[in-house]
């Protein structure tokens, strides 16, 4: 008999197991309250109603405990783990208690902060209106990598590689120049040797498979853009602009607006 599992790689198991988490962390936050002495409870309730916030997807999931030392330490990822264990004999992997935010230096990091879906956050360079405060950023390699090695096992050409390394670019999200520039090498290199009785740009549209649709999508890309051409570095900047016709209605939250401004940091 299997009770309360779910199936890896089935239609919505990322959603499912999003609920799964959440429900576990709300379940955790009461149990905390639940076994503080009478006196602090309420001082803890207002914490944790303030301060504590999460993000998941799936099983992998992010979230603020805050840093006031005799509140915070309720909250603690040995104290999250712990919890999943004796309840519902889960095992919550690679905990780090950090910083918000990395630091990289020539492509690397040196610095391991809060990682969400294998990504770090940096402070965003750049200070323009509208601009966010906190940018997602990869090791340089796992660009290079991923240019050059597709998900599907197939043999690849020059052009499908050049496809590569511009959705690659915009993967940085302006948040790794060293990146965004060995990737624009890459690009040049194979666009001198790449041959074709066709516009290199029709070649590279009639390459775009319906999975390589669903994920231009999924990054706020149309093919066109995608075809036109290794990205300038001022476009993926724009591209961070907080847009409020298309970012706005995932905002509202039980009648109001989500405070940004205190989330997550």
């Amino acid at each position: 008999m299997v009770k309360g599992g779910v199936p890896s790689g089935a239609f919505n198991t990322s959603h499912l197991d999003s609920w799964v988490v959440t429900f576990l962390f709300a379940a955790f936050l009461t149990y905390v309250l639940f076994i503080t002495p009478l006196d602090k409870q309420e001082e803890l309730e207002v914490y944790t109603r303030r301060f504590l916030k999460i993000v998941v997807y799936g099983d992998d999931h992010l979230y603020n405990k805050g840093d006031v030392p005799f509140l915070s330490v309720n909250f603690c990822g040995a104290s999250w783990a712990q919890f999943c264990k004796d309840f519902f004999d889960m095992d919550v992997r690679d905990i780090i208690e950090t910083s918000f935010c990395s630091r990289f230096k020539d492509g690397f990091l040196v610095h391991q902060g809060a990682t969400f879906l294998q990504h770090q956050m940096v402070p965003n360079p750049c200070k323009r209106a509208g601009q966010s405060k906190f940018l997602p950023c990869r090791e340089t390699r796992h660009y290079m990598i991923r240019a050059v090695y597709s998900r599907e096992p197939r043999i690849r050409d020059e052009i499908d590689v050049m496809l590569s390394c511009i959705g690659q670019a915009y993967s940085t999200y302006a948040a790794s120049q060293n990146a965004y520039d060995r990737l624009r090498i890459l690009y040049e290199q194979l666009g001198s040797v790449a041959t074709s009785e066709r516009p290199l740009q029709d070649v590279m549209m009639d390459r775009l498979s319906f999975d390589d649709l669903k994920r231009i999508r999924m990054m706020a890309l149309t093919p066109e853009e995608l075809v036109s051409g290794f990205p300038a570095w001022d476009r993926l900047v724009e591209k961070n602009t907080y847009d409020m016709v298309y970012q706005e209605i995932s905002r509202e939250v039980e009648g109001g607006v989500v405070d940004y401004d205190n989330w997550l940091i």
